[in-house]
């Protein structure tokens, strides 16, 4: 049994591996690729090996390595893969994406509730989106189904 358990450690150690690789731009040399390796073509090949059916990360490392190089594409579908909507919304929160926070909203907020007052926080502190007067700005989204869900208790 601990046999398996070591093997299985360094299976994801090389998962691991190859991900920091393409996140750190080693790539197959040019003279044997015969292309140049660019940067966009790294983070594909780690969006590939991250969405490989097979792959078996250490998680936490992962998200590491991705969160170092900056990598949100990768940050997010290690976060979608583990189901949590949370780190996926707050990942959008820091990077002021407020067409994908109303995504994840309606993608989410039904099962996680909690989602709309982080999402609401972070509306009533971004001008951007308080200076919106439409009936459908994000601002007002949110509080439409905070209130038709009964999501937060007024004297939240």
């Amino acid at each position: 049994l601990e046999e398996r358990e070591d093997a299985d450690e360094e299976v994801k150690l090389v998962w691991n591996t190859l991900l920091e690789l393409y996140l750190t731009g080693v790539d197959v040399p040019a003279e044997i690729s015969h292309s140049e390796p660019t940067r966009e073509g790294a983070r594909t090949k780690a969006l590939r090996l991250l969405r490989a059916p097979g792959a078996r990360f250490d998680w936490d490392q992962a998200y590491l390595l991705c969160a170092l190089d900056g990598f949100e594409d990768g940050m997010a579908l290690l976060c979608e893969q583990k189901s949590d909507p949370e780190a996926l919304l707050r990942l959008a929160i820091d990077s002021d994406d407020v067409p994908r926070i109303m995504r994840i909203l309606e993608g989410y907020g039904s099962q996680h509730p909690r989602l709309y007052s982080l999402a609401l926080q972070y509306f009533v502190q971004n001008p951007m989106v308080l200076a919106q007067h439409e009936t459908e700005s994000p601002l007002t989204r949110c509080l439409d189904a905070i209130s038709k869900g009964r999501l937060i208790h007024p004297l939240e």
